[in-house]
């Protein structure tokens, strides 16, 4: 299965190097693009929203890999608990 994804708009953040704490503090924007604003009329009337996000800018260094009592599931996931693929 193949699918596209495509950009609304960007994120706009204050940091301009890599951290990897205090994020809490961090206060970003979200910024959509002009053509999807009628589709997305009335978003600020929802307590949430989920934003799909890729980190473009990151690098390999320092990359922390999630990992559970199962195991790594960036790269055992398939055949795991709730991951389980069949």
């Amino acid at each position: 299965m193949n699918f596209e994804v495509k950009a609304v708009g960007k994120v706009v953040s204050p940091i301009k190097e890599p951290m990897d704490e205090n994020w809490g503090a961090v206060v970003s924007e979200i910024v959509l693009d002009e053509g999807y604003s009628e589709g997305l009329a009335g978003l600020d009337d929802f307590s949430h929203a989920i934003v799909i996000y890729f980190m473009h800018l990151a690098t390999d260094k320092g990359r922390i890999k999630a990992k559970s009592d199962r195991g790594n599931y960036g790269t055992d996931h398939r055949n795991k608990g709730k991951c389980a693929q069949g």
